[in-house]
């Protein structure tokens, strides 16, 4: 008897189902059962059979027969002649010519999909050479060989618009082809995409009929692709498997998930571009439509940018009061601007797909594991790096499952706040697949992780700080808004290192010899040893940013960031960060896992900033957990108990500058309150001043003390950041660099004096700055008041401070007397 299933024509022959070439068809399964599948193959062409879960962990199983494909045995788990069961989204077998060998007459195939989890739906089909058939709004994954076409076919059944979007998985660089009515090619298609990276391809108003998607790559490449003929219509998401998208502005894209087990739900954003905002509720299919179940800003069950979720993620916890099994959740991402964005969504059954270059945020809670795929397409190194804002994550990297800190073959450098690796093509473990990544930490962590193949661009993230060292030249790519300023800040960690950077905006990665703009050492800001880069077009725009450089002396470490008034930057633990206003307002991010309470600093450098601190995203209320208190030269927020997220605006008038610190209590205590003193001696003065007493408790913290002069009183000598801004305008003098607490003054000129205190943990942790009250030294002869002599002695003390977290200043720590070209100074020998 045959049974036709009218939702998708599955012909059903006793318990196994013939597959028809190219097209998917749909199977559901409860644990521990296989759905069995045959087919009548050309053993002449190679074969591509492929299972696509849409909830569930399956896993697929192939032999190849020459009679009777559907006589027992099936193929099963424990006998079979081919077998795919990874733990990702794809269970996918490749055979080529040489299999089919053994096949006498006629070829067959026979199949069967074994579910592991308690239900599993899924999708199945194979191809031979020829194209594979799409549906719309239902994404699909496949890959082509190097230098060959896949190609796809797509009926349309009426005049409309036709959307197809191509997400890359691995670092490959797949380019999209399409003709109507036939198969295109490179040198003739009716319509293509070349660009980096995933693809978007828009074709308004075209007539119905039979169109024809190719996908070319150079390499081997890996890749999802989707087609709609409304971009607003809800698209299918599946677990772990990221999905490319663009939004107009004001905009909104929608989504549906089908929730099949009782974990926690995670929907992540990556933003390449843009603002948005993401919204989720739940819908039962049988008493709920979903279009009556669209999250609105009124209407949702779940949001990001509030005190539960970061930015662009939600997270949907089991035990939440709307969280529903056997359900779907419908999402919406609203744009603010134009947008581009990467889409995922997982649970913990499915590892999560990483794409070349592009960073993902995370939490780990403490002693679990966060696990990642990352597919490498061509012959090179890979590198993996990570940003831990809150707690201390680690990375663990296998060439196999399960991997973890007991399991793996790599693992990361140990940092504080940065973790690190680098994998070599000449190293013995190194392979051209799939590597397997492990998130772990002894304490919950918050943190961002970016996996990249030598010489792929980064997408920068704005507001998303990360490390890079240059032993290669490093590539990133900027998308930018129209009208609306950017701020990209390069902190080098070394005072030997300055790289140069090479900028494109016509979308080309520049190198030493093709770029519009070129940004050379003595660019970089003599004091602060940052470079400021600020970006501001009229028309959208793809930024292409090259670093190069060496190190003459120790590790060429960089931290990169990029700001706009749209972005959310996200503060460290125990952080610093200098930055400046390109609009009225910054916004920060600090989420806190502790009840110890924090101190926030706010430290004006040029300017009046003010800020604010509270759990609401959008700062209208007062937090009462938050106390702000101003003063003359600085602003404190302490947060008592403060567990959870908070939000820290900082706003004034373009071009206001600050340093911003973070940190648990007071990382430093000046006794008794900074007061500088001083005595007359016959020669001039002796000046002393309080230790700094650093009670963090770690044991090789040093502290050192910088002694500025000045004639006369002004306000940025209240300030750290002002003291240096001063330095560098020749408006105030270093006198010495000292460990010591005093010094003797061999002069009775009447001068302005203060004294900057600089303390630290670790060469790539945050440094601290303790300023102390200026005093004025006076002396009984007013003859020396009218004293017209104004001197300057520069001692260039600063190696370098931390923009977007981090800073370290190359020194050691000295007793002795530092001896400089005037010599009214030095230290008092008691």
């Amino acid at each position: 008897m045959r049974i036709f299933l009218c939702l998708v024509g599955i012909l059903v022959m006793g318990e196994v189902t013939e597959l028809i070439e190219s097209t998917q068809l749909l199977g559901s399964i409860s644990q521990s059962e296989s759905w069995y599948y045959w087919a009548k193959v050309n053993p002449s062409k190679t074969l591509d059979i492929a299972v696509q879960p849409i909830f569930g962990d399956t896993d697929l199983f192939l032999d190849i027969v020459s009679e009777n494909p559907t006589a027992l045995p099936m193929p099963n788990m424990t006998h079979h002649q081919f077998a795919s069961e990874s733990p990702i989204v794809l269970e996918s077998i490749h055979l080529t010519t040489k299999s089919f060998e053994k096949c006498k007459g006629d070829c067959y195939i026979k199949a069967s999909v074994l579910c592991l989890s308690s239900s599993c739906s899924f999708y199945i089909y194979y191809d031979q050479d020829s194209y594979i058939i799409l549906s719309e709004n239902r994404p699909i994954q496949s890959h082509t060989e190097k230098e060959t076409f896949t190609y796809f076919r797509f009926y349309l059944a009426e005049d409309s618009n036709l959307f197809i979007l191509l997400t890359v998985i691995g670092n490959s660089n797949p380019d999209l082809y399409v003709s109507k009515n036939t198969l295109p090619t490179k040198q003739s298609a009716d319509w293509k995409s070349e660009t980096f990276g995933g693809e978007t391809l828009s074709i308004y108003q075209t007539e119905s009929g039979v169109y024809y998607i190719g996908i070319f790559c150079q390499t081997k490449s890996e890749f999802t692709i989707m087609i709609s003929t409304e971009i607003y219509s809800f698209l299918q998401l599946y677990p772990g498997l990221p999905q490319y998208m663009e939004i107009p502005e004001k905009n909104r894209n929608l989504f549906v998930f089908w929730s099949s087990s009782k974990e926690d739900i995670e929907i992540k954003i990556s933003l390449l571009k843009g603002q948005v905002v993401l919204m989720a509720n739940p819908q039962h299919p049988e008493i709920e439509e979903m279009a009556e179940k669209i999250p609105t800003p009124t209407d949702r069950a779940w949001a990001s940018l509030t005190k539960d979720n970061e930015e662009n993620i939600i997270v949907i916890k089991a035990s939440d009061k709307n969280f529903c099994n056997n359900c779907n959740i419908i999402i919406s991402v609203a744009a603010y601007y134009d947008s581009e964005y990467i889409i995922t969504v997982n649970n913990a059954q499915y590892l999560e797909v990483l794409l070349n270059g592009v960073p993902v945020q995370g939490v780990v809670e403490k002693n679990t594991i966060n696990s990642y795929m990352f597919t490498l397409d061509t012959a090179s190194d890979i590198e993996f790096r990570l940003a831990s804002y809150v707690g201390d994550a680690d990375i663990y990297v296998s060439r196999s499952i399960p991997v973890s800190d007991w399991f793996y073959d790599w693992k990361s450098s140990q940092s504080i706040t940065e973790e690190s690796l680098v994998i070599s093509v000449s190293d013995k473990n190194w392979i051209c697949g799939t590597y397997y990544i492990a998130i772990v930490a002894t304490q919950t962590s918050s943190y961002s992780l970016v996996v990249f193949a030598e010489l792929s661009p980064v997408i920068i993230v704005p507001g998303w700080s990360q490390l890079y060292s240059v032993e290669n030249p490093m590539h990133f790519y900027l998308n930018v808004i129209e009208n609306i300023p950017y701020t990209c800040t390069l902190t080098p960690f070394n005072q030997h290192f300055k790289p140069d950077i090479y900028i494109n905006t016509n979308g080309i990665m520049p190198d030493k010899k093709n770029y519009e703009i070129a940004v050379q050492e003595s660019d970089y800001d003599p004091i602060l040893g940052i470079l400021e880069i600020d970006v501001l077009y009229t028309e959208p725009k793809i930024i292409g940013i090259s670093v190069y450089g060496t190190a003459s002396f120790g590790q060429p470490f960089f931290s990169l960031v990029c700001m706009s008034s749209l972005s959310i930057m996200k503060l460290f633990e125990k952080d610093y960060v200098y930055m400046k206003l390109n609009g009225e307002t910054l916004d920060f991010e600090l989420v806190i896992y502790t009840e110890n309470d924090v101190l926030i600093t706010l430290q004006p450098c040029f300017g009046n900033p003010k800020m604010r601190i509270s759990q609401d995203p959008e700062l209208y209320f007062p937090d009462p957990n938050v106390v702000v208190i101003e003063s003359f030269n600085k602003i404190e927020g302490k947060i008592s108990k403060p567990k959870g997220r908070y939000y820290v605006r900082v706003y004034g008038n373009i071009d206001d500058s600050f340093e911003l610190f973070t940190s648990h209590k007071n990382s430093f205590t000046m006794t008794p309150g900074g007061e500088i003193t001083y005595k007359e001696t016959s020669s001039g003065y002796k000046v002393s001043w309080p230790r700094v007493v650093v009670n963090n408790g770690d044991a090789d913290i040093s502290v050192l003390y910088y002694v500025y002069y000045n004639i006369s009183f002004s306000e940025t000598f209240y300030r750290s950041c002002g003291l240096r801004l001063m330095e560098k305008f020749h408006n105030s003098g270093v006198v010495l660099e000292t460990s010591e607490t005093s010094i003797e003054i061999k002069t009775k000129k009447s001068q302005v004096l203060n004294v900057m205190a600089v303390f630290g943990r670790h060469r790539f942790e945050t440094q601290g700055y303790a300023v102390y009250d200026p005093i004025k030294l006076e002396n009984n002869d007013s003859s020396s008041e009218t004293e017209s002599s104004y001197w300057w002695v520069y001692v260039l003390i600063i190696a370098g401070i931390g923009g977007a977290g981090y800073g370290y200043y190359n020194y050691r720590k000295r007793r002795t007397t530092v001896r400089l070209s005037n010599s009214d100074y030095e230290l008092s020998s008691f």
